[in-house]
């Protein structure tokens, strides 16, 4: 492969996570803003998990569990990929239709994760869908699918995950309206 290939591909790959990860940052803060119940749970679990001077690293990052659910429910609800493309390989029956081999086949994420056959109340905002006890997200392998599925799965789907993009600002001093800033 040529060095220029390489390196277009390279920048398209960087390109794209950045896009969709600052998308995903973006609506997650904007539906937080929007949800001060759960807003007031992160900020809770902000203030115990994260201190000012904390050094953030993979062990603490594993204990925002309301930070993680928050930034699960925008990926459902705000797909980062609203519409995904593929070829049928071969002829396929969904429901009572037939798919022939060769058509290209368009699912629409925003509409599959919000079926009530998976989600409780889809169109609302509602985190705690994701924690134990609920998992409505593991219903069925294929219940959320705005970043791909199976070998098709998107390769930079965890760096929205990568919690301190989500969490920063919404920590004791930032400037968000209905942040409190921090004293002293």
């Amino acid at each position: 492969m040529e060095d220029e290939t390489i390196i277009s591909l390279i920048l398209a790959l960087m390109f794209a996570g950045h896009e969709t990860t600052s998308g995903q940052v973006s609506w997650t803060i904007i539906q937080l803003l929007q949800n001060p119940i759960y807003l007031a749970l992160v900020l809770q679990e902000l203030a115990e998990c994260l201190p000012p001077g904390t050094m953030v690293d993979s062990g603490v990052l594993g204990l925002l569990d309301h930070v993680l659910w928050a930034v699960d429910e925008t990926t459902r609800m705000h797909p980062s990929a609203d519409v995904i493309i593929r070829m049928a390989e071969e002829e396929i029956e969904v429901g009572d239709y037939r798919i022939p081999q060769g058509w290209v086949v368009f699912v629409t994420a925003g509409t599959a994760q919000r079926l009530p056959e998976w989600f409780a109340e889809p169109d609302g905002y509602d985190p705690l869908r994701f924690a134990p006890g609920r998992e409505e997200d593991r219903q069925h392998r294929f219940a959320i699918i705005g970043f791909g599925g199976g070998v098709h799965r998107c390769a930079g789907m965890n760096f929205v995950n990568l919690y301190p993009f989500t969490s920063s600002p919404l920590r004791p001093g930032s400037r968000f309206p209905g942040i409190p800033a921090r004293r002293g």
